[in-house]
């Protein structure tokens, strides 16, 4: 919503996006889902996980932990505390969503799939703390992949990131039909 082409009039992080991702899903055949997203997208995917028994495995880049902390981090130096207290209000009233409830930190302690964390070492837009909170959330299998040298959107193109990606899932395929199968 409210990203690239996608229309819509605001952007709620998260809160109404995890819906639209639930569509999605629910239009797809049964089986394992993979959730892979950046930046936006991995918090969305954070969020869905946290609710849907059909993931069975999440790769989130550069996620936000949670939207108050990011919004507080991005907001220019000069702005009082006041002053973005006030903007996240009015960003409540006009997407009619909960800044607090913007969570993938929140999500990560109910998380039950795999999570494989990636995240930029050189961040500066969400730093790499963004992406160590929700590992130390996480109860479930559960890696930290920082990215030397890399920037926001920038740690999948780091040398061996895909194939680390692509022997996750595999692990957490395995692990998923391990469990189904047992009587």
């Amino acid at each position: 919503r409210r990203h690239g082409q996608s229309p819509g009039e605001v952007c709620t992080y998260g809160f109404v996006e995890k819906r639209d991702l639930r569509r999605v899903i629910d239009g797809l055949s049964t089986g394992a889902v993979i959730l892979i997203g950046t930046s936006l997208g991995a918090a969305v995917a954070l969020q869905e996980a946290a609710s849907d028994p059909r993931v069975a495995t999440v790769v989130a880049a550069e996620s936000l932990s949670d939207h108050r902390t990011v919004a507080t981090e991005r907001a220019p130096w000069y702005l009082p505390g006041p002053v973005i207290r006030k903007a996240l209000i009015v960003a409540e009233q006009r997407g009619r969503f909960l800044v607090d409830a913007v969570s993938p930190l929140q999500a990560a302690r109910t998380i039950t799939a795999p999570v494989l964390l990636i995240h930029g070492a050189e961040d500066r837009e969400t730093p790499p703390a963004h992406s160590q909170r929700i590992f130390e959330a996480l109860t479930g299998p559960r890696r930290l992949m920082l990215v030397p040298g890399a920037g926001h959107n920038q740690s999948l193109y780091g040398p061996g990131v895909w194939g680390e990606i692509e022997r996750w899932i595999e692990e957490a395929l395995e692990l998923r039909e391990r469990r189904f199968a047992a009587p």
